[in-house]
């Protein structure tokens, strides 16, 4: 007797992605018919606004297709548990370099172009932005089994939805806490509060002078304090937090892993999630657009290797009982992360002091800065690319408690 049982979590989760890409959706069309005002007025197209409505419409299709799979396992659909299992050839991967540079050298010979540019970047930041997305994937997908269809969609929905707003509601609040601590700091410091005020009254008198409120701003904004300050709270504070959040779909399903394999690959796959909304979020910047987004390539293998190791993590952790090995896994993936950031934060701040004084120790840091990165994005390939290939080895030697594929 076939049972009537339905499946709740895929319920939820179709509820959860379902509103999700209808605010995106409406979203969307809110900001293309914004974009497209300014010629009432005779003025021209903003690219900015077609390129967030078009990919704000991208997510929104992605998230309605993952919302209808899930759904398929809730009506007892025998396709929603179809399994997933993704082979990158050499063809996949010349195709895609091929297409991302297409992609990107057309829309950098039309960045600057402001009769067409709004019209073709929308079009362009599609394919620079999700095929390298997709390539680092199955990278560190490949030849895993993920598991059946309509869980590997409801993990990728999860990782553009709910893992960034949990994200950004935490990440408030920190900043609230630090900005409290700040408040009463300077309360015990009466010469600072002072000081503080006298630059609020001379930033408002050269508020029509940007070049000389730079020079206000610089020496605060490059004091050891204000350095130190960042880099707590971009490159500790964050990484922490995100490579906990990010694999949410990933500890959702934690009970249903079916192997270490399994976790690096669907971690793999939040940590893409992730990726596509951060840097959708990141293109409508039309100036170095096409520079933009290479640097994103680099931002997009950090998420996801560091995401694919903490869903190995979870695996163990679950099936295993290694709760060690998984708690070494998070610092070392935050750290990842964390090296990443305070290189971007460290390039940033040689570039401001180069305004303030080229001759300075920080203004010379800007080839250490970007030959750092540069090491780090090979190094996170090798972790990828070796990380896949000794689970695959070890997968089949080495299973853990093999799941019902079927089962909710």
């Amino acid at each position: 007797m076939q049972s009537t049982t339905r499946s709740t979590p895929s319920l939820l989760i179709s509820l959860i992605l379902f509103l999700s890409a209808a605010l995106l959706f409406a979203g969307a069309i809110s900001i293309a018919f914004t974009a497209f005002l300014p010629l009432i007025a005779g003025k021209g197209i903003q690219a900015q606004g077609t390129i967030y409505g078009f990919g704000f419409g991208f997510e929104a299709l992605l998230l309605f297709t993952a919302t209808y799979l899930c759904f398929q396992k809730y009506g007892e659909r025998s396709m929603a548990d179809l399994q997933i299992r993704i082979q990158i050839k050499g063809w996949h991967i010349f195709m895609v370099l091929f297409g991302t540079s297409l992609a990107l050298l057309l829309g950098y010979l039309v960045a600057e172009n402001k009769n067409i540019s709004w019209l073709i970047l929308p079009v362009l930041t599609i394919p620079a932005v999700a095929l390298p997305i997709g390539l680092i994937f199955g990278l560190g997908a490949h030849k895993i089994q993920l598991g059946p269809r309509w869980r590997v969609w409801g993990i990728f929905g999860l990782g553009m939805t709910l893992g960034p707003f949990i994200l950004f509601v935490v990440e408030i609040f920190i900043l609230i806490f630090f900005i409290i601590l700040l408040i009463a700091f300077l309360t015990l410091q009466p010469h600072l509060s002072n000081e503080i005020v006298t630059l609020a009254n001379q930033i408002s008198l050269l508020q029509d002078d940007p070049p000389a409120l730079i020079h206000l701003i610089l020496p605060y904004v490059l004091k050891p304090g204000s350095i130190i300050a960042a880099l707590s709270f971009i490159a500790i504070i964050v990484p922490f937090t995100e490579e906990l959040i990010k694999p949410i779909g990933v500890w959702f399903f934690a009970s249903k892993l079916e192997s270490p394999a399994q976790g690096f690959a669907l971690g793999a796959l939040s940590g893409a999630a992730y990726a596509l909304v951060e840097t959708i979020g990141a293109s409508g910047q039309t100036a170095g657009w096409a520079s933009l987004l290479i640097t994103r390539i680099g931002t997009t293998l950090l998420h996801i290797t560091s995401t694919a190791l903490m869903g190995r993590g979870i695996a163990l952790a679950w099936k295993k009982r290694h709760y060690l090995k998984l708690m070494a896994i998070y610092f070392f993936s935050s750290a990842l992360h964390g090296l990443w950031n305070a290189s971007a934060i460290m390039y940033s701040y040689s570039l401001l002091a180069r305004e303030l004084d080229p001759s300075s120790l920080l203004s010379s840091m800007t080839p250490f800065t970007i030959a750092f990165s540069i090491a780090l994005t090979v190094i996170l390939l090798i972790i990828l690319i070796l990380g896949n290939k000794s689970l695959n080895q070890t997968n089949v030697q080495d299973p853990i408690e093999m799941t019902d594929h079927v089962s909710a």
